[in-house]
């Protein structure tokens, strides 16, 4: 289902016209009519006015209907940097709206998930050579933030102001008692990482890995 007549649909469950919406959100006359038709694809801000209009996430605007869930579902595509602009890592139910609000304005920022992806899940496309020789440049991983890493899980996570994408390697429990774990990188030319001297922060834990046959 496309965002416009994913928008339509919302619209009219909450029982509104067009022109109440776009008075609500303050867009302009005949864009609502375009961007459900899909004439016109919405900008970030319009989509979240239009959220904001229909008392909705723009996450909402992604998601399937029941009778579309075997089809799947689309979730966003996001970079590092984009990552590290997260303000509430520790609210599951606000990771995936901030980072939609990234992808929201590009139709090509989203890529199709399994009907049963976790609602907070979202793909980190992987921008450098840390990860080399399993993760190469422009792969893609899918972050489930609710998922708790186990020895051996691919993690992603704030160190300082920047997101890193490791291996996850526990070390055991401080004097404190609070548990010490590793970032291991696996190219050998990347430092590694311990919670007990850095602050760290895990974003989520890695589902699924995804690289494509350049053509």
């Amino acid at each position: 289902m496309g965002i416009g007549r994913k928008i339509r649909e919302i619209r009219k469950s909450r029982k509104l016209n067009i022109s109440d919406v776009e008075l609500r959100a303050g867009i302009s006359e005949g864009n609502l009519s375009r961007i459900e038709t899909g004439k016109q694809w919405p900008r970030e801000e319009t989509l979240i006015a239009i959220a904001n209009a229909l008392d909705c996430s723009i996450v909402d605007f992604f998601s399937n209907t029941a009778t579309g869930a075997a089809s799947g579902q689309q979730i966003p595509l996001v970079t590092y940097a984009q990552t590290e602009t997260l303000q509430n890592i520790n609210k599951l139910h606000t990771i995936r709206q901030e980072l939609s609000a990234y992808a929201s304005s590009d139709p090509s920022r989203w890529i199709p998930a399994a009907a049963d992806m976790p609602e907070n899940a979202f793909a980190l496309e992987i921008g450098d050579s840390s990860m080399l020789p399993d993760f190469h440049e422009n792969d893609h991983v899918i972050i489930d933030p609710s998922q708790e890493p186990k020895p051996g899980d691919f993690i992603l996570a704030k160190v300082n102001h920047e997101t890193l994408f490791r291996k996850y390697r526990p070390r055991g429990s401080s004097a404190s008692g609070d548990m010490v774990f590793q970032l291991m990188p696996l190219n050998e030319d990347y430092p590694s990482l311990r919670s007990d001297i850095t602050s760290i922060t895990i974003i989520g834990t890695m589902l699924e890995h995804r690289r494509y046959r350049k053509t």
